[in-house]
């Protein structure tokens, strides 16, 4: 019975028929886990693509306000307002807006948190994803002509208040 016993062992060791089930089963693993990886990349650059679109809209929105008083805020707003949370399953994680000293460029910066869905499976829950933009202000210079009726007709306080309201206006679009 024994004698038995070893001819079978020997006859398992050199039996190679189940040999490539082994190597098919690791293949396959390993293609799952490549797909798994490609499919969760291809959501951090979707992410990616659609933070970097809601940052240049919200740098060019809060651009456009020349005198804001709370340029984070306008930039914030632009930024969720075009990246919501959950999209793909990211959130956003931080905005920051840096004023250059002389008002005419802004740089900013936003990062998102994604979750994962097939990496999680090898410990990678989330992946972080960071986008940045640049915005310069041009002053192009505008023209204004006014033209201001001093007749007559603009008697007592109506030339005064023409005074102020031309002023208000070249105040209002041209600024300091």
């Amino acid at each position: 019975m024994l004698k038995q016993c070893y001819h079978h062992l020997i006859y398992l060791y050199r039996h190679e028929r189940g040999a490539m089930a082994m190597f098919v089963g690791l293949g396959i693993f390993t293609l799952m886990a490549a797909t798994g990886a490609a499919v969760d990349m291809s959501r951090v650059q979707s992410v990616h693509a659609k933070l970097s679109n809601a940052l240049d809209a919200a740098g060019l929105a809060a651009g456009a306000k020349v005198h804001s008083s709370d340029t984070q805020a306008v930039v914030e707003n632009y930024v969720h307002a075009n990246f919501p949370d959950g999209y793909l399953d990211a959130e956003v994680t931080d905005v920051d807006v840096v004023v250059s000293d002389d008002n005419l460029t802004l740089d900013l910066t936003a990062t998102a948190e994604v979750g994962m869905t097939f990496m999680r499976i090898f410990g990678k829950e989330s992946s972080e994803v960071s986008a940045s933009s640049q915005i310069t202000r041009k002053n192009r210079g505008l023209e204004l002509v006014m033209v201001l009726d001093v007749t007559g007709s603009m008697y007592g306080s109506k030339i005064s208040d023409l005074r102020t309201a031309a002023t208000d206006m070249v105040n209002i679009l041209f600024g300091a």
